[in-house]
C-alpha cells in the first residue's frame, strides 16, 4: 500500500464525501450513468454492505477521501467488488490496487470463495488492474450508452 494512503472502514460521517468521490471519479472517465437511483447503495452503506456480510473501505490522503471500494454479498460463496473509485488527482499511485487487495483479503476472511465485478469497456485502467489480479472476463452486456464487462475470480 502506498505510504500516504490510509485505508479504513467506512464510517457514517463519510457519506457526503463518498458521494462526491463517486461523482468526480466517474465524470473523469465519462462514465457517469444517467440512471435514477444510481447511488442508492452509497446512501445506505451500512445496510447494503457492512450489515449484509460485506465491507466498504475508504482511503484517505491529505485529509481527503480519495479512494473507495465495496464488497457486496451475492450469496453464501460469492461477493461482488463494487464502487472501486480513485479521485483523478490521485491516479497512478497504486491506490486502486491497495483498495482491491484489502477487499480481496476481507472476502477471504468472510469466507467467500469467488468474487465478481463489473466495469465499463472505456475504463481500461480498471480492466488492466483486475486482469493483473487474476480476474477473468466472463461476459459483456450493453447498459444504456455503456458496454459493461463482467469479471470473476476464484479465491
Amino acid at each position: 500500500m502506498s505510504a500516504d494512503l490510509r485505508l479504513r472502514r467506512y464510517e457514517p460521517g463519510d457519506g457526503e464525501r463518498v458521494l462526491t468521490l463517486e461523482r468526480v471519479a466517474l465524470e473523469s472517465v465519462d462514465a457517469r450513468p444517467d440512471d435514477e437511483g444510481w447511488t442508492d447503495d452509497l446512501r445506505a452503506v451500512e445496510e447494503t454492505y457492512l450489515d449484509a456480510g460485506g465491507e466498504f473501505l475508504v482511503g484517505e490522503c491529505e485529509g481527503k477521501i480519495v479512494a473507495m471500494g465495496g464488497l457486496k454479498r451475492v450469496d453464501d460463496s460469492t461477493a461482488e467488488i463494487t464502487r472501486m473509485r480513485v479521485a483523478p488527482d490521485y491516479h497512478r499511485r497504486g491506490f486502486g490496487e491497495a483498495v482491491l487487495t484489502e477487499l480481496e483479503a476481507a472476502a477471504e476472511r468472510l469466507g467467500y470463495e469467488a468474487l465478481t465485478l463489473e466495469t465499463t469497456a472505456r475504463q481500461q485502467a480498471a480492466q488492466s488492474l483486475y486482469e493483473k489480479h487474476g480476474y477473468e472476463q466472463t461476459g459483456q452486456r450493453e447498459h444504456g450508452r455503456f458496454e459493461v464487462l463482467a469479471y470473476r475470480k476464484s479465491l
